[in-house]
């Protein structure tokens, strides 16, 4: 959990224990009287640098963290009218972000492209190319404008000029670039990984050909369709997992110098503040072995191990290591290992 939306639970358990009303069991109800109003809504949030954000879809507000009065802060038709005529619009702003902390602008989609709008400027200032023509988004950097798209397996990068390069030739559903491995396991949700300053994507590949086809069907289809995946049962072959770099500049990829991948899991890939080292969490199959590795951005060279952790039972990474932003050279690490997540302070070296 990162040190900002430990923040935003700390304020609204705040704004909840603020509530001194009590409420009964008729309130509660499904059917009660007064059930509508204190059914639980759905609230999503954002971070402008340090102004917290409510989302609808149709506005924003701004928080105040102390009392939670809201702020409007722009519409859904102050957006679209920003937008050039002719061009297909925004329709909704539930999954707006804000990328730069300093800038009033907000990054949005129209489900084609990614957008950027100078709302106090009122004014457009940016769009990607058509993901729908070029493959499907899997993330964006702010720093570099640049995109990782997935067409056909494969893996592409999209540059802010509108400029797409091939990554990868040999994505099948055997061989799978730049999603999530390991079934989605210790913290994984994704596969690409931009560094800070946007010039180089780390990103996922995972040989599957090993692992046996497990039966599945697509109840989706008119009529059922089978639909196989690859699924590493207990005792059998793994998947083979490693990570590659990619470098904007030179339009090289290399690949970390982990060892061998078999009956290994590596997770929770993190850079350095600087863009020119990538840490990763190595688990052993057994999951009782774990270690924090520092490896080069540039040539995929091993550094150092900085930490490790057993057990007699399990060790389960979820989390990647988290730098300070006012000291590069401190980043903070999170572990159960005495049965309890803690925080801890570690140096880089």
């Amino acid at each position: 959990m990162r040190i900002k939306q430990l923040l935003l639970f700390v304020f609204i358990t705040m704004a909840a224990n603020a509530q001194d009303k009590l409420f009964t069991l008729e309130d509660l109800n499904f059917g009660g009287k007064n059930y509508r109003a204190m059914s639980p809504k759905n609230q999503s949030y954002a971070w402008w640098g340090d102004n917290l954000i409510r989302k609808e879809a149709q506005a924003c507000h701004i928080v105040d963290k102390k009392t939670g009065k809201e702020t409007p802060l722009f519409l859904l038709d102050d957006i679209n009218a920003c937008i050039a005529g002719g061009k297909e619009k925004v329709r909704h702003l539930q999954s707006v972000t804000f990328p730069y902390a300093d800038q009033p602008i907000a990054q949005l989609s129209n489900g084609k492209q990614t957008i950027f709008v100078d709302w106090k400027n009122k004014k457009e200032i940016w769009r990607s190319s058509d993901q729908k023509k070029h493959g499907s988004s899997l993330e964006w950097s702010p720093a570099s404008k640049a995109e990782a798209l997935l067409k056909g397996n494969n893996l592409f990068v999209a540059t802010a000029d509108g400029n797409i390069t091939q990554l990868t030739t040999d994505g099948s559903h055997d061989i799978v670039y730049g999603q999530s491995v390991h079934r989605d396991e210790f913290g994984i949700h994704k596969g690409t990984f931009w560094s800070p300053d946007g010039k180089k994507l780390a990103f996922y590949r995972m040989d599957q050909s090993m692992v046996t086809d497990y039966p599945q069907v697509n109840t989706d289809t008119r009529i059922a369709t089978e639909e196989p995946d690859k699924y590493p049962m207990a005792g059998e072959t793994s998947h083979q997992v490693t990570v590659g770099v990619y470098d904007i500049d030179t339009k090289k990829t290399c690949y970390l110098k982990a060892g061998n991948p078999e009956d290994r899991y590596f997770t929770n890939i993190a850079w350095s503040p600087d863009s020119k080292t990538i840490y990763m969490f190595e688990l052993n199959r057994d999951q009782n072995d774990c270690r924090l590795v520092s490896y080069n951005a540039e040539n995929g060279d091993k550094i150092a191990e900085l930490y490790r952790e057993t057990s007699n039972k399990y060790v389960e990474p979820q989390n990647p290591i988290t730098f300070l932003p006012w000291d590069h050279n401190k980043f903070i690490l999170q572990s159960q290992k005495d049965g309890y997540k803690h925080l801890y302070l570690f140096n880089t070296k």
